[in-house]
C-alpha cells in the first residue's frame, strides 16, 4: 500500500519518519529521527538525509559572496544535547570555477543557538536550535546541502524541519 504525504525509512539502528510536529512557517510536517536501539553496529555510522550519491537540497544563489543556510531542530528527551555539532552535522557543497566542489561542515563553520523565536505545532517540551551555516558563492549554480544524525539515546528523538532557509 502506497501512503502518499509520508515517508518513513528504518535500519537495525535508525528510524526517520514523517511526522505532524511541525515549526509554524517552515514545513507542514517534520522528520522525526531517531536512534534509542543499538543494533550492534559502529555508532559513528550515521543516518544520511540526501547522502552523497544524492544531489540533496538544492538551491542556486542569484547573487556572489557569503550567504548561509539555516537549520531548525527540536529534541524531545535528549540526554546530553551539548555535543550537537558531532550528532547531527549539515554539509553544503559549493560549486567552484574550477569545476570543483568545496564542502563546508557545519561541525567546522557552522553556529547552533536557541531558537527562543519559533513556536513548534504537535508537540511540547521542546529544546529548540537553530544552526546558521555561511558559505561562499563564487559561481551560480546550484549548491547542495546534505545532513548525517549519528546520536544514540535510548529516550530521545530530534525533529527536523526539512524547510531549510537559505539567505
Amino acid at each position: 500500500m502506497v501512503n502518499t504525504g509520508t515517508w518513513y525509512a528504518e535500519t537495525k539502528d535508525f528510524k526517520a519518519t514523517t511526522w505532524n510536529a511541525y515549526r509554524s512557517g517552515g514545513s507542514p510536517a517534520s522528520i522525526k529521527l531517531e536512534r534509542q536501539i543499538d543494533g550492534g553496529g559502529d555508532t559513528n555510522i550515521p543516518l544520511w538525509i540526501a547522502p552523497p550519491s544524492y544531489r540533496g537540497i538544492q538551491w542556486t544563489p542569484s547573487s556572489t559572496g557569503t550567504h548561509k543556510v539555516k537549520v531548525y531542530v527540536v529534541f524531545k528527551k535528549m540526554a546530553d544535547p551539548t555535543d550537537l555539532n558531532d550528532k547531527f552535522v549539515v554539509q553544503i557543497e559549493v560549486p567552484r570555477s574550477t569545476g570543483r566542489r568545496d564542502i563546508v561542515y557545519s561541525s567546522i563553520e557552522g553556529t547552533w543557538s536557541e531558537d527562543s523565536v519559533s513556536v513548534w505545532m504537535q508537540e511540547e517540551n521542546l529544546y529548540q536550535r537553530m544552526l546558521e551555516l555561511p558559505f561562499n558563492v563564487t559561481v551560480l549554480e546550484p549548491v547542495n546541502v546534505r545532513m548525517q544524525f549519528k546520536w544514540y539515546d535510548n529516550n530521545g528523538y530530534m525533529y527536523l524541519d526539512p524547510s531549510v532557509v537559505f539567505e
